[in-house]
């Protein structure tokens, strides 16, 4: 069985991280790893 993208088995997925991703937190990340997306954010 082949993967998505011809990708070995024990190969990792792109990851992509954009820091202050928004405006008004104190901080922030958009974190992308394959098609999957996180938005973190943090405020004190």
């Amino acid at each position: 069985m082949s993967r998505p993208g011809d990708r070995k088995a024990n190969a990792m997925r792109a990851v992509k991280i954009t820091p202050h991703y928004q405006r008004h937190p104190e901080g922030s990340a958009l974190i992308e790893i394959g098609e999957t997306k996180v938005l973190c954010a943090c405020s004190v």
